[in-house]
Protein backbone atom coordinates (compact mmCIF):
# COMPACT_ATOMS: atom_id res chain seq x y z
CA UNK A 1 0.00 0.00 0.00
CA UNK A 2 1.01 3.34 -0.75
CA UNK A 3 1.11 6.07 1.22
CA UNK A 4 0.92 9.63 -0.06
CA UNK A 5 3.57 11.77 0.23
CA UNK A 6 2.79 14.92 2.39
CA UNK A 7 4.67 17.28 0.54
CA UNK A 8 2.94 16.58 -2.73
CA UNK A 9 0.97 19.52 -3.64
CA UNK A 10 -1.39 17.45 -6.54
CA UNK A 11 -4.62 17.19 -5.66
CA UNK A 12 -6.33 13.49 -4.64
CA UNK A 13 -8.66 11.90 -6.29
CA UNK A 14 -11.29 12.25 -4.20
CA UNK A 15 -10.53 16.21 -4.00
CA UNK A 16 -11.08 16.30 -7.74
CA UNK A 17 -14.54 14.54 -7.83
CA UNK A 18 -15.91 16.84 -4.97
CA UNK A 19 -14.99 19.59 -6.93
CA UNK A 20 -16.41 18.32 -10.56
CA UNK A 21 -19.59 16.75 -8.91
CA UNK A 22 -22.31 17.79 -10.20
CA UNK A 23 -25.39 18.02 -7.42
CA UNK A 24 -27.84 14.62 -7.15
CA UNK A 25 -30.75 17.21 -8.04
CA UNK A 26 -29.06 18.66 -11.37
CA UNK A 27 -28.28 14.70 -12.01
CA UNK A 28 -32.22 13.89 -11.60
CA UNK A 29 -33.16 17.01 -13.91
CA UNK A 30 -30.88 15.82 -16.66
CA UNK A 31 -32.15 12.36 -16.78
CA UNK A 32 -35.87 13.74 -16.31
CA UNK A 33 -35.36 15.46 -19.44
CA UNK A 34 -33.40 13.77 -21.38
CA UNK A 35 -36.43 12.23 -23.12
CA UNK A 36 -37.79 15.69 -23.61
CA UNK A 37 -34.65 17.16 -25.66
CA UNK A 38 -34.18 13.86 -28.01
CA UNK A 39 -38.00 13.81 -28.96
CA UNK A 40 -37.23 17.86 -29.93
CA UNK A 41 -34.71 16.52 -31.36
CA UNK A 42 -35.92 14.09 -33.60
CA UNK A 43 -38.96 16.64 -34.20
CA UNK A 44 -36.81 19.78 -35.75
CA UNK A 45 -34.91 16.54 -37.45
CA UNK A 46 -38.27 15.37 -39.30
CA UNK A 47 -39.72 19.07 -40.12
CA UNK A 48 -35.59 19.41 -41.52
CA UNK A 49 -35.01 22.97 -39.47
CA UNK A 50 -31.32 22.20 -39.85
CA UNK A 51 -31.61 21.88 -43.93
CA UNK A 52 -33.67 25.19 -43.60
CA UNK A 53 -30.76 27.07 -41.71
CA UNK A 54 -27.90 25.99 -43.91
CA UNK A 55 -28.57 29.07 -46.18
CA UNK A 56 -28.22 31.05 -42.94
CA UNK A 57 -30.44 32.43 -39.78
CA UNK A 58 -34.59 32.31 -40.62
CA UNK A 59 -37.39 34.06 -38.44
CA UNK A 60 -39.87 31.05 -36.89
CA UNK A 61 -42.26 32.23 -39.02
CA UNK A 62 -40.10 31.52 -42.26
CA UNK A 63 -39.07 28.36 -40.66
CA UNK A 64 -42.68 27.15 -39.92
CA UNK A 65 -43.69 28.15 -43.55
CA UNK A 66 -40.99 26.14 -44.80
CA UNK A 67 -41.93 23.30 -43.29
CA UNK A 68 -45.89 23.97 -43.05
CA UNK A 69 -45.70 23.55 -39.39
CA UNK A 70 -47.36 25.42 -36.17
CA UNK A 71 -45.97 28.34 -35.96
CA UNK A 72 -46.38 28.79 -32.24
CA UNK A 73 -45.13 25.51 -31.75
CA UNK A 74 -41.95 25.48 -33.65
CA UNK A 75 -41.33 28.77 -31.66
CA UNK A 76 -41.51 26.97 -28.74
CA UNK A 77 -39.66 23.58 -30.18
CA UNK A 78 -36.79 25.85 -31.24
CA UNK A 79 -36.21 27.90 -28.02
CA UNK A 80 -36.52 24.54 -26.64
CA UNK A 81 -33.36 23.15 -29.02
CA UNK A 82 -32.01 26.76 -28.57
CA UNK A 83 -31.84 26.70 -24.72
CA UNK A 84 -29.53 23.58 -24.80
CA UNK A 85 -27.35 24.39 -28.13
CA UNK A 86 -28.55 22.29 -30.41
CA UNK A 87 -29.82 26.02 -32.21
CA UNK A 88 -29.03 29.28 -31.44
CA UNK A 89 -31.57 32.11 -31.49
CA UNK A 90 -29.69 35.44 -32.56
CA UNK A 91 -32.31 38.21 -31.95
CA UNK A 92 -35.79 37.12 -30.63
CA UNK A 93 -37.38 34.96 -33.04
CA UNK A 94 -34.37 34.46 -35.12
CA UNK A 95 -32.57 31.31 -35.19
CA UNK A 96 -29.44 30.01 -36.62
CA UNK A 97 -27.52 26.61 -36.82
CA UNK A 98 -24.79 25.90 -33.69
CA UNK A 99 -21.26 23.79 -34.16
CA UNK A 100 -24.17 20.90 -33.65
CA UNK A 101 -24.73 20.63 -37.13
CA UNK A 102 -21.48 20.14 -37.85
CA UNK A 103 -21.09 17.34 -35.37
CA UNK A 104 -23.86 15.64 -36.67
CA UNK A 105 -22.85 15.71 -40.07
CA UNK A 106 -19.62 14.16 -38.78
CA UNK A 107 -21.31 11.63 -36.60
CA UNK A 108 -24.14 10.69 -39.51
CA UNK A 109 -22.98 10.74 -43.16
CA UNK A 110 -26.61 10.10 -43.82
CA UNK A 111 -28.84 13.20 -43.75
CA UNK A 112 -29.97 13.16 -40.57
CA UNK A 113 -33.73 13.98 -41.82
CA UNK A 114 -34.09 10.71 -43.17
CA UNK A 115 -37.49 9.43 -42.97
CA UNK A 116 -37.03 6.52 -39.99
CA UNK A 117 -40.03 4.57 -40.45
Amino acid sequence: MQTKDPSSSAPSIESLQAANAVPPQMVLMQMATAYWVSQSIYAAAKLGIADQLKAGPKHWDQLAAATGSNSSALYRLLRALASVGVFAEIEPGRFSLTPWETTCEVICPVPFAMPLS
